[in-house]
């Protein structure tokens, strides 16, 4: 058998130490580390299994998968590299192992080479070859086996090529548009592109399984190789992710490669990340991106095969201190995982891609002058023909030019897999004490200063608070908010202050005890702000429904817990379930609700659509339906209309789609929003100049 061992220890977090083969003959067991020396003796009573955990001398030891036994095999002498014939000498206690099957061509060809027929058990005479183990899961004859691509023509002057194919334990999950993200993320870090680089852009939207598809490679990148002179292809693993992430991914790769298969240590502490580098024990690090800047010359120090960067548009800003310290890593074999691959604009989309891969593109200067103006003048409003012309052109160049390395799936790709989703935007009309504030704060406040002096002002992202406050909830306007003492003090607008009757509450008012009357349907309520959140409670209370609730505040075991307990509990125990968007929108799952509510929108398109992806996920079984609420004629339009530029731009380079909706808004458009209409139904309705 192959196998996992660790000396015996009281320890209460232990790892398997080493790999190593179990010898069975008879009653008696013989174990051998992996350079075939004897390091331990035993018997044993009963039949053996994989996945069975038995004591062996002074070692536990995970039994992993099965060596073929069979007629009496021979000892092979050293073999010569030009000719690896074997010798006919019996064993004393014979042992026949299928051999590996080698190509160096397509896939799906079943074209040998000619090598050792029992190398696996005598690592020490074929260390030449190095060969990984033919398994029951690790089988390229195997029906139905998933194959990786064979190294192109130039690069098989390395060495004898065998075939890689992904564990069956993993592939029997993987669908096909994630089978071909594993392959294009394989053929990248493994320098089979025309180009050479190693860096790979995984932009596959939310609730596609980025996470699995990671998973699936490192273990094949640490169990296989596609040269025949290697046994693998890495040996060390960093993942760096949000810190509220770092859980999700240690529990990810235990439900998908048991406890036991493969070492992975949370690297939440100084000590933990040297503890990592120190030994071969662990293969896989997961760890934050604060806490990676915080030990980065522990780590820049280190050798390291592959680094995998989750949300990985955090490395939009190359100026950044985490940005510096993960461009210093000395790997070429970068991959990053990221739903939103343009947030704002393109020169985040740089940042990103010289991250994975370095000179690419060349200097951010010389990109801007061929590629970002060009694409900016063509997408204004009074652009000139020749200028939409040009920018088109130098647009389709960027996307043709960055192809090699970015791969890009919608969530559309889901639809055969899980019940349909439906999105709505509700323009929701603002109650009388908001058009009262809204009209006040603009008279008293912006109307002494013209629009230029605010935009120029320090003070203008303050306003832009008030303002998307004022949208959601009066209320939210109190001391401690920034507003003025005088405001709040104002005896004619105490009662409007006081009052939680925004036209957005009292549509989800209404909207949730039907849901909570007539369904058995659970929701999300989804809010950038903590102060939003305290309304929303006090919302779900007084209908008589249950919630629970993820902040900023909820500890990152306690982040675990909330999340399985409203998957497994009904309606009646909990119904809404209260997320923060900035603390709660990416990387969980919250299929247990059909309903999802975002109450205010955030200038970032990725936020919104992060938190929209909690629900339409795997294991979903109802029909899926998303509201964004918008209090009209305000501020609120102005973030989406937003939006809907910057998700035209996303579309046009990574998706290679028409966008029309970013021409219809200027730059301009950002001066009107200290402006508010009441006697409109939808300003973006009429913007778009829709003639229904």
């Amino acid at each position: 058998f192959n196998v996992l061992y660790r000396k015996q220890t009281a320890k209460k977090h232990r790892t398997w130490e080493e790999d190593g083969f179990l010898v069975i003959h008879g009653k008696s067991m013989l174990l051998k580390n992996s350079s075939d020396t004897i390091i331990s003796r035993g018997k044993h009573e009963l039949a053996l299994q994989v996945g069975d955990e038995i004591k062996v001398g002074q070692f536990d030891v995970l039994i992993d998968s099965l060596l073929h036994i069979g007629s009496p095999a021979p000892k092979p002498p050293q073999p010569k590299i030009a000719s690896p014939k074997i010798a006919k000498t019996p064993l004393k206690h014979p042992i026949n192992l299928v051999p590996v099957k080698a190509t160096c061509s397509t896939p799906v060809s079943k074209k040998r080479i000619q090598e050792p027929e029992s190398p696996a058990i005598f690592p020490k005479v074929f260390d030449q070859f190095k060969m990984h183990t033919v398994t029951d899961h690790i089988n390229p004859d195997a029906e139905n086996a998933i194959l990786m691509n064979p190294p192109p023509d130039v690069l098989q002057k390395n060495g004898p090529c065998r075939t890689v194919v992904i564990d069956s334990l993993l592939a029997q999950h993987l669908r096909d548009y994630q089978i071909e993200g594993i392959r294009f993320m394989y053929d990248g870090v493994m320098g089979f592109r025309p180009d050479g680089g190693q860096g790979v852009l995984v932009a596959y939207e939310m609730g596609l399984g980025k996470t699995l598809m990671a998973v699936t490679l490192i273990w094949t990148l640490l169990r296989q190789s596609p040269y025949v002179n290697e046994s693998s292809v890495i040996s060390k693993c960093v993942i760096v992710c949000p810190k509220t992430l770092t859980e999700n991914w240690r529990d990810e790769f235990r439900k998908w490669l048991g406890r036991n298969k493969v070492a992975v240590l949370v690297g939440d502490s100084s000590a933990a990340v040297r503890r990592f580098f120190a030994n071969n024990v662990y293969s896989v690090m997961i760890i934050g991106y604060d806490r990676f800047r915080l030990d980065d010359e522990t780590i820049l120090n280190a050798d390291f095969d592959l680094l995998i960067c989750d949300e990985g548009h955090r490395l939009k800003n190359a100026s950044t201190k985490s940005s510096q310290a993960l461009n210093m890593v000395k790997t070429p074999r970068r991959i990053i995982l990221t739903g939103t691959p343009i947030q704002n604009d393109l020169a985040e989309f740089y940042c990103m891609v010289d991250f994975v891969n370095p000179g690419f593109l060349g200097t951010y200067q010389a990109f801007k002058k061929r590629y970002e103006t060009p694409i900016f003048r063509s997408r204004q409003t009074n652009a000139s023909s020749f200028q939409i012309m040009e920018g088109k052109e130098a647009l389709q160049d960027l996307a043709n030019e960055t192809s090699a390395y970015i791969i890009r799936k919608r969530s559309s790709v889901l639809l055969k897999h899980l019940p349909p989703r439906s999105e709505y935007v509700v323009f929701c009309a603002p109650s009388n004490e908001q058009k009262l504030l809204f009209r006040r704060i603009i008279q008293d406040l912006v109307g002494s200063t013209s629009y230029d002096s605010l935009l120029e002002s320090g003070d203008f992202l303050k306003w832009i608070l008030y303002f998307r406050k004022l949208s959601t909830a009066p209320c939210l306007l109190t001391r401690g908010s920034g507003v003025t003492e005088d405001f709040v003090n104002d005896p004619s607008l105490r009662h409007a202050l006081a009052s939680t009757s925004g036209g957005k509450l009292v549509f989800l008012k209404h909207f949730l005890t039907k849901l909570l009357q007539k369904t058995e349907e659970k929701v999300v309520l989804v809010s950038n702000f903590t102060k939003t959140l305290d309304v929303l409670e006090g919302l779900i209370t007084s209908i008589g429904a249950t919630f629970l609730r993820l902040d900023g505040s909820t500890s990152a075991k306690d982040r675990i817990k909330l999340i399985n307990d409203f998957n497994r509990t009904d309606s009646k125990t909990s119904f809404a379930f209260l997320l923060s968007a900035k603390s709660g929108g990416a990387g969980i799952n919250l299929v247990g609700a059909s309903r999802l509510f975002l109450v205010d929108s955030d200038w970032n398109p990725a936020g919104d659509l992060q938190a929209m992806a909690r629900i339409h996920r795997d294991g979903q079984k109802r029909p899926v339906y998303i509201y964004r609420l918008l209090c009209t004629g305000t501020i609120d339009e102005k973030i989406y209309q937003r939006q809907l530029s910057k998700l035209g731009l996303s579309d046009s380079l990574v998706d290679e789609k028409e966008s029309s909706l970013v021409s219809m808004f200027s730059s301009e458009d950002l001066k009107d929003l200290f402006s508010f209409d009441d006697s409109t139904k939808s300003l973006t309705h009429e913007s778009l100049g829709c003639p229904c």
